[in-house]
């Protein structure tokens, strides 16, 4: 069948050889455009095929625009392959040496609501070559302009009865997707609004950090991160308070320590009045700021000094406090005479068996009653776990004889010319610990170039990486000095 007749009037046309089975597009066939479908039917003895062809012009583009809205048609779009010629030589776009015009058909219809706006959608147009198959991707450009309304009708009407049932589930769906929008702005509100109010309050809590008030505290009211922050907030201001009060308190303990360490260096004996028979040194190094070591030099007159060294229980201001009383009370009873009177009232014996009326007339200084007077006075002043270790001595130059006692306090050293030391441990228990309680005395006889180490544990205690200094190691020191000293000495 090379020609195809169409209406009467209509121009034939022949049946190209690329349609071997059902085709059905928009075709350009002598620089006209036509709806064109084909198809091929295997009979026989041959093949049927029936075409069947609309030209694509106004009058179609009505019908095709009633219920859609405008419809700008231009049969020649502006693309550069569009005008290249065909396999024939003719171009494409031009119909008889001319091109054809562009043309409207339809109307677009009045808004059906506020939010009905209407759409301009350009649409291409591909176009097949009825001449040689070649396809034209945009061969043609149609212009639509319609309302969303229109088009909502053309798809609900062609869903017939399941349009109503699709209509619900659209408004199903756009109310569950606005109830689903309206919790989240809902949570993301609060949720902004629980972190502004967070982040305010720390921030306020870092401005009173900044003027120094840690004792400000942030409200914590929910359960989030945010409030474990604030809780470590609050946790780091507290130990920040506590650490400046423990300052504070540290400062202020400082500051006694520095007054007591003062108060305590006015104690020891700045200028030693030395006998004629007798060179006495002493020195005290507080392993901390104050201490309860207790070293004293007391001249009687040109002949007597008493010599007392102790160490009181315990560390501190307390140990240095007890020292002091000690210290005062010592240097009251030796110098008001009143040891052998308070004692003889206290019924305390008196050395060398002398009679109570003689002791009484010569008011002398004796260690063994000045210590159970001290003892007596400790015991009543302080509480029962303080007492004091306290050597007392009283050295005669006309004589070159000592008179000790010793409560509980390390036993000094005596070391001879001839290198032979003894301990000086005749007395009794610590002092203030027990009430009642009375010293023994003892009298030992001094030679030119002997040598007294009266000393407190701090000398002997401490260890390296030797062991402990102990009392062997201080005995050997000692002896080298005497023999220094015997060594200097002139004949």
């Amino acid at each position: 069948m090379p020609n195809c007749a169409g209406p009467d009037g209509a121009p034939a046309f022949s049946f190209p050889e690329f349609v071997t089975e059902d085709f059905a597009d928009v075709v350009r066939d002598k620089g006209t455009l036509y709806l064109r479908a084909a198809t091929v039917v295997n009979g026989e003895r041959d093949l049927l095929r029936v075409v069947t062809s609309e030209r694509l012009d106004k009058n179609l583009m009505e019908q095709i625009a009633k219920d859609l809205g405008k419809i700008t048609f231009s049969p020649n779009a502006q693309d550069q392959s569009l005008s290249q010629p065909d396999r024939s030589g003719n171009s494409p776009n031009v119909r008889n040496g001319e091109l054809e015009a562009p043309f409207s058909a339809g109307a677009v219809p009045p808004a059906a609501n506020t939010f009905d706006f209407q759409i301009p959608l350009p649409v291409p147009v591909e176009v097949v070559d009825w001449a040689t198959g070649e396809q034209q991707r945009a061969g043609a450009l149609a212009r639509v302009e319609t309302r969303p309304a229109l088009l909502y009708a053309r798809l609900f009407s062609r869903l017939g009865d399941y349009a109503k049932g699709v209509e619900y589930i659209l408004w199903s769906i756009a109310f569950v997707f606005a109830a689903i929008e309206m919790l989240a702005l809902w949570i993301g509100t609060k949720l902004t609004r629980s972190i502004t109010s967070s982040v305010a309050d720390l921030y306020d809590a870092t401005m009173h950090v900044n003027r120094g008030d840690f004792s400000h505290r942030i409200a914590v009211k929910s359960d989030d991160q945010l409030a474990a922050l604030a809780n470590s907030f609050n946790s780091m201001t507290a130990s920040i308070e506590r650490l400046v009060l423990e300052q504070k308190e540290k400062q202020r303990m400082e500051n006694e320590l520095t007054i007591a360490q003062e108060v305590q260096a006015q104690l020891y004996p700045k200028e030693i009045s030395q006998l004629e028979s007798l060179e006495v040194h002493g020195f005290c190094r507080p392993a901390r700021t104050v201490s309860g070591d207790y070293y004293d030099f007391l001249k009687l007159d040109s002949e007597k000094m008493i010599l007392a060294v102790g160490d009181i229980s315990g560390k501190g201001i307390s140990a240095a406090l007890l020292m002091a009383t000690i210290h005062s009370a010592v240097r009251a009873y030796c110098i008001e005479g009143t040891p052998l009177r308070e004692a003889a009232a206290m019924g305390a014996p008196f050395g060398h068996g002398t009679a109570l009326a003689n002791e009484l007339s010569s008011a002398e200084v004796s260690p063994a009653p000045l210590l159970s007077l001290l003892n007596h006075h400790v015991y009543q002043s302080t509480p029962d776990a303080k007492y004091a270790t306290l050597f007392l001595g009283v050295y005669d130059g006309a004589t070159r004889r000592l008179t000790y006692s010793n409560g509980g306090h390390l036993p000094p050293i005596l070391i001879s010319g001839d290198g032979s030391s003894q301990l000086l441990d005749c007395g009794g228990t610590v002092v203030g610990l027990l009430d009642n309680m009375h010293f023994p005395e003892a009298t030992v006889q001094l030679q030119r170039g002997d040598l007294l180490v009266a000393y407190t544990d701090g000398v002997t205690e401490p260890e390296s990486d030797y062991g402990e200094f102990g009392e062997e190691r201080l005995i050997q020191i000692a002896r080298r000095i005497v023999i220094c000293l015997w060594n200097g000495l002139p004949s």
